[in-house]
């Protein structure tokens, strides 16, 4: 084994280009009073399997892990209050990730062509899922979004094809543009009396779906148009 496959990292807030795209890392682990993993820390570094981050670390940095394609398992510490953009983007060989209770904003793409990833549980205290956030994430099943949540960003959950069904709290009062499109297995969802704003494209091609429930009224796929016009002309009352 190479020596530096368990080398414990110390990072400053901008990261260390050093680590970036090396392929002899395997396992590792950051050392204990690392705050930050900072941008681009270890993007492409394509054969890391395994990260142990310390409970001193309260920020993801963008592209801190981007394509690590080996990358199986990550846990994060419960002081996280910050995930930034594209920070595990294209990471394809993680199934899960527990995101802490601490998080409260997973910025734009942060998960985005995690294609191995079955299931996600969002901590109370998000209060917005950002553009992409979700998106191509092809094995994704199920998602929890609890009652903080009051946005779902444009293409949020675009080309998840696995994804069957969405229930969404009574918080969220705007569903951006294509946010569920390419969803194909989507079968059902329901949409509270909340949501006075939702943007074109939405479900675009989800021609799976058999039910929308908003307001007591169902709509198919058929009558995506019509949903569309019945909330956006709320918004405008």
């Amino acid at each position: 084994m190479n020596d530096q496959e368990n080398k414990a990292a110390v990072l400053n807030s901008a990261g260390e280009e050093e680590y970036q795209g090396r392929l002899d890392l395997v396992n590792l682990t950051i050392a204990d009073g690392v705050t930050e993993i900072g941008e681009g820390a270890f993007e492409g570094c394509k054969n890391l399997v395994s990260v142990t981050i310390p409970d001193s670390v309260t920020e993801i940095g963008s592209m801190a892990f981007k394509d690590c394609e080996s990358l199986a398992s990550v846990k994060l510490p419960g002081g996280i209050d910050v995930i930034r953009h594209l920070a595990f983007s294209g990471c394809k060989s993680l199934a899960n990730i527990n995101i802490p209770d601490s998080v409260r904003m997973i910025f734009t793409f942060a998960f985005a062509n995690c294609k191995g990833l079955k299931n996600i549980n969002l901590p109370y205290g998000v209060t917005k899922i950002c553009t992409g956030a979700f998106s191509c994430c092809e094995s994704l099943e199920s998602i929890n979004i609890p009652g903080s949540v009051t946005e779902i960003a444009s293409a949020a959950f675009l080309g998840c094809k696995s994804l069957k069904s969405i229930s969404l709290p009574d918080s969220v009062s705007k569903i951006g543009r294509g946010t569920f499109a390419l969803c194909e297995s989507l079968e059902r969802i329901v949409i509270p009396d909340s949501v006075t704003d939702i943007g074109i494209y939405a479900f675009k091609d989800c021609k799976g779906l058999v039910s929308m429930t908003y307001k007591g009224k169902t709509y198919s796929y058929n009558d995506v148009d019509d949903l569309y016009n019945d909330i956006n002309n709320r918004k405008a009352q």
